[in-house]
């Protein structure tokens, strides 16, 4: 290689990484000064509302589920054909 090639690939060598670490630096400044506008988040009042939800969740899927135990004699399923009458009531608590 002549003397000037190498000479213009180290001038295009420096202004790529001059460029390359102009563009970060913008980029990162700009996401600092998206998060500096946002105000901050009550993670309190966040809190207490999920709970709420999840315990109202909780408490409407506990009570159908304690109630179809209650009215199936403790099972949550009776599939076998011997313990129910010609109606399909459930007649006894039936073993196996």
């Amino acid at each position: 290689m002549k003397r000037g090639q190498i000479t213009i690939f180290i001038i295009l060598g420096i202004v790529l990484l001059i460029s390359v670490g102009i563009i970060l630096y913008l980029v990162s400044e700009a996401k600092k000064s998206v998060f500096d506008n946002e105000e901050p988040i009550d993670i309190a009042s966040e809190q207490s509302s999920v709970k709420l939800y999840v315990q109202t969740c909780i408490d409407t899927v506990l009570d159908k589920a304690i109630s179809e135990v209650m009215d199936n004699a403790g099972l949550t399923a009776i599939t076998r054909p011997e313990c129910k009458n010609k109606h399909g009531e459930h007649k006894c608590l039936c073993r196996k």
